[in-house]
């Protein structure tokens, strides 16, 4: 695996635990509160630090038990690699990924504005973009790893 599919399987896994970490939580304040305002900002604040933090440390995890697992093959004998240059071939998967990422929001946006013209509480507008930037990101790393998997 090369630094960037390090990196990328490492945030997959951080977004994903911050998925049913935040819809757990979600469900458990609707179905006790239903749609307070508090709650609602103060779980998804608590979804956007953890994200970052969980990010941050998951990486730097994935890279201490990848070097111990290459020095339990290896013997040893050989410094484990740390290749953290970046080609071309990096910037197009970033891009496709990125690209991924803005259709799965601009679709999560739509579904947004579709709640505000059908009536809902601006609160459900706001809990659906969080949620879609979380998913949109979760595809985006997911499709990055598969583009990786093909050698793209």
């Amino acid at each position: 695996m090369t630094y960037s599919q390090k990196n990328t399987a490492a945030a997959l896994g951080s977004n994903i635990i911050i998925l049913i970490y935040g819809l757990i939580r979600f469900f458990r304040i609707y179905t006790t509160k239903g749609l307070d305002a508090q709650s609602i900002y103060r779980l998804w604040f608590t979804i956007i630090a953890l994200t970052i933090i969980l990010i941050i440390f998951n990486t730097i995890l994935f890279h201490i038990f990848n070097a111990i697992f290459q020095a339990i093959i290896s013997g040893g004998t050989e410094e484990p690699n740390v290749d953290s240059v970046e080609d071309e071939r990096d910037e197009i998967i970033k891009l496709k990924g990125t690209n991924v990422a803005h259709i799965i929001y601009g679709i999560g946006i739509f579904f947004g504005m579709l709640t505000m013209v059908l009536g809902q509480s601006p609160l459900v507008m706001f809990s659906i973009l969080i949620l879609a930037g979380v998913i949109s990101e979760i595809a985006s790393t997911a499709a990055q790893l598969i583009y990786y998997s093909k050698g793209i």
